[in-house]
Formats: C-alpha cells, structure tokens, sequence
C-alpha cells in the first residue's frame, strides 16, 4: 500500500519546452535572432524571463482563456529576453519612441472592427501598419494606451453590448456572434470589462 507522501515523491515533474522559428513572422528581423548563437546555460534564474515563461505557459496550458494576440505578444517578448540574457546589447535596436501614424492607426482599427469576431494573428496587424511585430506592438500601445489583444477583446465587448439590445439573442449565441469559444469566457471578459455580467447589463437597458 502506498502512503500519500510516497505518492507525491513519486510524482513526475512534467516539463515545458518552447521551440522559437528564427525565420517566423514574429521574430524580428532587426534581431537577426537566427544569426545569434546561444551560450548554454544550466540552473539559473533571470526574474523577467522567467516571468514571461510563465505567462506563456499558462496560456498554453489554459486554451479556453487563450487570446492568440497576447500569447504572440508574450512570444516576441521571450525572444527578447533570451537576447538579453545572452549578452546581445550588440544587436539591440533602437528605441522608437513614437507611436502608430493616423493612417496605421485608421487602418488597424478598421480591420480589427470589420474581424472583431475573428481570431486575429498579431504579425497580420503589424503586416496592415508595415512594421515588425515587435515594433507595432510597442507603437500600438503608445496610441491606444492599451496592448492589441487588450483592444482588440475590448471591441469584441462593445459589439457585444449592441448585440445585447436584441433580446431575441441569447447570450450564448451572442457570445460566438464576436469570437468567443464558450459561454464562460465570454461571461468572465464581459465582467472584467464592464464590471457587470452581460444578463445585468441587459436588464439595465430597460
């Protein structure tokens, strides 16, 4: 007979390993991250790089919570983080202070509104804008305050808020009407938005 403590000696640990494509659409070109060559390291600790890994993993391990955005968003970051950590100051590029122009800002607004129910690569914006990934997600925040995937759950929130004025519409089928996978994670983003859960909201119009 096992004892529970023998058990949880007995438990495996189970591993996460990342894979990076040098020659993907979210690596930097300005990086040339295929061109670095890594130094091994074993058994050390880097705080903000393991803060990313983790914010990764949890998105990668929680798909019903996944925003595609973010977790491309937090991919770019990781890339940027192992440069570091390897000693690359060489190759690190200059920082744009500046934010998206009008047109960029024009066009990816549209295009977010016209997919809001859509899934939404971050490299198709930065490809709309014509800037690295990247780049477009730093000078995105700098115009809109807020991160693309941010933004982009936003609208999807707001459309819904118009959807929900039709009471011939369930929330269920609202919430697949502007992208969401289930009922649940519609319900949570609507709350954490709006500080209100969508059945609330609808009574209130009233």
């Amino acid at each position: 007979m096992t004892s529970a403590d023998g058990i949880n000696r007995a438990r495996c640990r189970v591993q996460l390993f990342f894979y990076i494509d040098p020659c993907g659409p979210l690596a930097d070109p300005a990086l040339r991250f295929g061109e670095i060559e890594f130094k091994p390291r074993l058994f050390f600790y880097d705080r903000n790089l393991w803060e990313t890994a983790l914010k990764l993993k949890s998105q990668v391990e929680n798909p019903g919570a996944m925003h595609r955005q973010y977790a491309e968003a937090l991919g770019i970051a990781l890339t940027h983080e192992l440069i570091r950590i390897n000693g690359g100051a060489a190759l690190r590029e200059p920082v744009s202070r500046g934010g998206l122009a009008s047109w960029q800002q024009k066009r990816v607004a549209a295009y977010i509104e016209e997919h809001v129910a859509d899934d939404i690569p971050l490299a198709t914006l930065a490809e709309l804008a014509q800037l690295s990934p990247y780049h477009f997600s730093r000078s995105f925040k700098r115009s809109f305050g807020i991160p693309p995937h941010r933004y982009h759950a936003s609208r999807r929130i707001e459309r819904s808020k118009q959807l929900l004025a039709n009471r011939e519409l369930s929330i269920t089928t609202i919430a697949f009407d502007v992208g969401f996978s289930d009922t649940s994670t519609f319900s949570a983003a609507f709350h954490r938005l709006t500080g209100q859960t969508a059945s609330l909201y609808r009574r209130n119009l009233d």
